[in-house]
């Protein structure tokens, strides 16, 4: 059952670091009794620019400071915040993916406008063997998407000095609202019965909810009314278990956890900051050129661009991504990393095979059943999430072996 849980989301969510103590969930100590937008928006940048400082403060001495940039608003945020305060000789930027990609080309506009040295890392670059994806798995240490962790460690953290210091917009996306359900539950249950599919990282057609809602805990961390049941799940489970253990050793720097910013945005009215509204307006706000400039949130426009335009932009991206897969394989341009339907069917296909096939030999009750899926995706059902996944979970349980 637990495996089968851990396949639906692609990664644990009964880790050890599962839980809320990474928040800064003290009340906010300032005044956001009057509900004026504007006002409101200026504290937030205080609120903001205070959070970097002080991230600064602990690692000032550090000669090389690397921000992992993409095509999206927190990296974004990450380097902006740190120019302030780290001279722009002392900060390098990296993206990987391949080219045409958002997360690929954006970043390299936005590193050339902020004036930093920017490293371009194209993921065919990477080292796909096994072992390269055991090394992951070990310094991983938990069942998580090892493949795109090996993204990670190859274009990242295996790329700069041990000394480095990574910054990483990590709980951005989250305390700003991006992952608001619609609205708020007044039940744990039907929380988490949203979460299941909110996490889900297979394909919708091979998922067990069942299986995953068992893993999840009984009853919340807190109170609702500190921190609302969905945003509990994201926050605890999610964001600890899932998007936070990447495979590194160098010192990390989080801003969006420092100080009071946490707590601040989790004031805010939940009205504002839904789909991050009041987050769009903050940063259009605090540093307009950075974010006037195109990003993936809106397919390529920036944050000034019109809300006809924010509206319209990314239909047209997908229309013309579907035109173009008439004529063969297209990957849209807000595709993460590559095409791994086609790199399964093709490049990856021996390496995924193989691991598919041991985990198929495993005494392991695993559904959905990874020979029929692994063979399902060959013949041209695109499964690659769930191949992915069960491949990780292979992986996964080579390297716990080797620890016992």
């Amino acid at each position: 059952m637990k495996a089968s849980g851990n396949i639906h989301f692609g990664f644990d969510p009964t880790c050890c670091d599962q839980g809320l103590s990474h928040l800064q969930l003290l009340q906010y100590s300032g005044d956001l009794k009057i509900r004026d937008r504007d006002k409101m928006l200026s504290q937030a940048e205080t609120v903001l620019n205070t959070a970097f400082s002080e991230s600064v403060e602990r690692v000032a001495e550090a000669s090389t400071h690397v921000v992992p940039l993409s095509g999206g608003l927190d990296s974004r945020t990450v380097l902006a915040g740190l120019l302030d305060h780290v001279p722009k000789e002392r900060v390098e930027t990296v993206s990987f993916g391949m080219p045409g990609l958002y997360d690929y080309e954006l970043s390299a506009q936005v590193a050339d406008f902020a004036g930093v040295e920017h490293t371009q890392v194209k993921v065919t670059e990477i080292n796909w063997s096994i072992e390269a994806l055991e090394r992951t798995a070990r310094r991983t240490g938990t069942y998580s998407q090892l493949f795109e962790f090996n993204v990670y460690r190859e274009s990242i953290y295996d790329r700069y000095p041990d000394n480095a210091v990574f910054w990483d917009g990590y709980m951005g996306d989250a305390l700003t609202g991006a992952h608001l359900a619609s609205e708020p539950f007044n039940e744990w249950e039907e929380a988490c019965e949203w979460f299941c599919e909110f996490s889900r990282f297979v394909e919708p057609n091979v998922g067990n909810p069942e299986a995953a809602k068992s893993l999840l805990p009984d009853k919340p961390f807190i109170n609702q009314s500190e921190v609302p049941y969905d945003e509990q799940l994201d926050y605890g489970v999610r964001q600890t278990c899932y998007i936070q253990p990447r495979p590194t050793e160098s010192t990390q720097i989080f801003p969006f956890l420092e100080g009071n910013l946490p707590s601040f945005m989790l004031a805010l009215p939940r009205q504002w900051r839904v789909d991050q509204k009041f987050f769009e307006d903050l940063l259009l706000q605090w540093k307009p050129s950075y974010f006037k400039l195109p990003t993936e949130t809106y397919r390529g426009v920036g944050l000034g661009a019109s809300k006809w335009r924010k509206w319209a932009q990314p239909r047209l991206v997908s229309r013309i991504h579907k035109f173009k897969s008439i004529f063969g394989n297209s990957i849209h341009p807000a595709g993460m990393y590559w095409d791994w339907n086609e790199q399964i069917r093709g490049d990856l296909r021996d390496i995924c095979e193989e691991l598919i096939i041991s985990l198929a030999n495993r005494e392991v009750n695993i559904s959905p059943d990874p020979a029929e899926v692994f063979e399902s995706h060959i013949h041209g059902e695109n499964l690659a999430r769930t191949v992915r996944a069960l491949c990780s979970y292979e992986l996964y349980l080579r390297v716990s072996n080797d620890h016992s």
